[in-house]
């Protein structure tokens, strides 16, 4: 999945490009996410943070620890995600799919945390399950 992407925040006040190779599209089914973004699971693309670059807004933007681990960047003015970090994964951003301006354009490979999965949710039929986390 190589190509230029472009995306935003909901106001547009943080806006953000992609040029390069996404390494994984994951939905992740994790307790943390679900609070934090407030949906059953969410998706993302992972890309690595060289070929990430904020191109407007990037004093708009606001860092939360969610955990001792990671860290969610969002706007300060529509509180949209806008990218997360994992100091388990370093040089990697994690961009939320629903902030790109053609989200169709990528397709979850792999649905991850499948242990905290809602039991009413069914994981994308063409992504591989893991119960954690996954390297790749």
């Amino acid at each position: 999945m190589e190509g230029h992407f472009t995306g935003s925040c909901h106001c547009g006040e943080v806006a953000f490009e992609i040029n390069g190779k996404v390494l994984n599209v994951v939905n992740c089914h994790c307790s943390i996410c679900r609070k934090a973004n407030g949906g059953v699971f969410s998706s993302f693309a992972v890309v690595p943070e060289e070929i990430f670059t904020v191109v407007k807004g990037g004093d708009s933007l606001t860092r939360y620890a969610m955990s001792d681990k990671g860290e969610k960047n969002f706007c300060s003015v529509c509180g949209a995600p806008v990218f997360n970090r994992n100091k388990l994964y370093p040089g990697i951003a994690v961009v939320p799919l629903g902030c790109f301006e053609e989200p169709a354009r990528l397709t979850p490979q792999a649905d991850i945390f499948c242990a905290d999965r809602l039991p009413w949710v069914t994981p994308y039929g063409g992504s591989n399950c893991y119960d954690q986390g996954f390297d790749g």
